[in-house]
């Protein structure tokens, strides 16, 4: 087990091995890294070419760590940025590799396929902390049904003309992260039914969250899109529990849309202001829920500047606690 050092600017022997002599090629840091390494990268990789993860896995005792540390090299929740100079490519690319964390990453402007792309090749056990996916002509992430088992904490998809993400595989968990600004048809394209989003926020999307095969949104906010909020179009069955879907307004503007025979579970979930809370051409199981008192925007400070205090008035109905990402503090 060794740490490896990566900075674009490091001006040493280059090997890795120390701060001094830190890689100045992510690829290289990332090529090296075996089981239990950590790499720590600091500043800015400009890229012209997507950086391949698919050379060495981890194990579940001794995960391989890419973590993004300030210009001292601590672990403060400072991100390395990789940027994609508005070039089209991906930013990450994983292909056939298990077991690895990402920690205060931050990828943007590429404008290929995604920010994060998986291959068509199983990779598990991947978890992203405090990571950004943002303003990027293609997806944000595109895990695309290849990457298994995998954990979302604090990430920020932002701004992204694709959806921000893209068929994430079942069983995978996303923890208190942030959609905001995406302008694709889907912010949330295709979710399995293993899928879990616990404490999100969804916001100023004009892209609709589409559960196409199941899913479970538990505690989290749906507010202020341009289209439907959430669209259950196929599958078994769906949970929305403890949620808050606001602002969907305009012509057909639906909070949360059931078709066909699907069946959804609807629990302590709020609705304000949306053209149609909800309709149903399956069975929607409900049971707690509130609409319309006009209280819009109850519990939802300032969206424009980030203050997105949302403790409610009425806890009887649903109650979130997000905590943001490090870059919307």
């Amino acid at each position: 087990m060794a740490n490896i050092y990566a900075y674009a600017s490091a001006t040493g022997n280059n090997d890795g091995t120390t701060q001094a002599d830190a890689y100045t090629d992510l690829q290289d840091a990332l090529d090296a890294a075996t089981a239990g390494d950590i790499i720590y990268a600091r500043g800015t990789f400009s890229i012209s070419a997507r950086l391949d993860v698919d050379t060495n896995s981890g194990t579940m005792a001794s995960l391989i760590q890419l973590i993004g540390v300030n210009d001292s090299w601590v672990d403060d929740g400072t991100y390395c940025v990789i940027d994609g100079q508005d070039n089209a490519i991906s930013g990450l690319y994983i292909n056939s590799v298990d077991f690895w964390t990402f920690k205060n990453i931050r990828i943007h402007s590429c404008d290929g396929t995604a920010a994060l792309e998986t291959a068509s090749a199983y990779s598990n056990y991947f978890t992203f902390i405090n990571c950004a996916f943002d303003d990027c002509d293609g997806q944000g992430a595109r895990p695309n049904g290849y990457l298994r088992y995998a954990c979302f904490d604090r990430c920020l998809f932002d701004t992204n003309t694709g959806s921000a993400l893209y068929r994430p595989d079942d069983d995978s968990v996303f923890f208190a992260c942030v959609f905001a600004n995406n302008t694709g048809a889907r912010v949330v394209d295709g979710a399995n039914a293993g899928c879990i989003f616990s404490n999100c926020l969804f916001y100023g999307n004009s892209g609709v969250i589409y559960l196409y095969n199941g899913g479970t949104l538990l505690n989290c906010v749906i507010d202020g899109g341009t289209s439907d909020g959430v669209e259950f179009p196929s599958g078994p069955m769906c949970s929305i529990i403890g949620c808050r879907i606001t602002n969907h307004t305009g012509t057909g503007k639906v909070g949360f849309k059931v078709t066909a025979s699907n069946r959804a579970y609807m629990r302590n979930t709020y609705f304000e202001n949306n053209t149609t809370n909800y309709t149903s051409g399956g069975y929607i199981d409900l049971g707690g829920n509130a609409e319309d008192q006009s209280e819009t925007n109850k519990g939802y400070v300032d969206p424009t500047n980030n203050d997105f205090n949302l403790d409610p008035d009425n806890t009887d109905y649903y109650s979130v606690a997000v905590e943001l990402p490090d870059a919307l503090h």
